[in-house]
């Protein structure tokens, strides 16, 4: 799981997660596609800070399988004051290779939906 908002989509399950500094009611993932529609939504509930996982599963709102493309997810909630947040989205990917870079020897991963990361940048690894 590595912060971004970009989901490189090519068929089956995304795990996908939401990092909060503080607990947040009424938490809703929101899917777009290229141009800013909005495909599908997750309601997730109350949450506490902390990372949480859900899943994208491809599927749009009316049921329908999305095509394979890039979306993006945005999360927000409200804290216990009221006001709006907006937390750090996390998309995962499987790791297909580890790559040195530089003289220091820096850890690369090459992910399957085509970043290419810091090791360091991993905030949770998942199965």
């Amino acid at each position: 799981m590595v912060a971004g908002n970009a989901i490189n989509y090519s068929g089956g399950e995304v795990m996908l997660g939401a990092n909060l500094e503080n607990p947040l009611q009424g938490v809703v993932a929101t899917i777009k596609d290229a141009s800013g529609n909005i495909v599908g939504t997750a309601d997730l509930g109350n949450l506490n800070s902390g990372m949480t996982n859900f899943i994208f599963d491809g599927v749009d709102a009316s049921g329908e399988a999305m095509p394979n493309g890039i979306y993006r997810v945005e999360i927000s909630g409200k804290n216990n004051a009221g006001a709006n947040e907006s937390p750090t989205p996390y998309v995962g990917s499987p790791v297909v290779s580890i790559l040195k870079e530089g003289n220091l020897g820096d850890a690369m991963l090459k992910l399957a939906d085509g970043r290419t990361i810091k090791a360091s940048d991993v905030k949770q690894w998942v199965n």
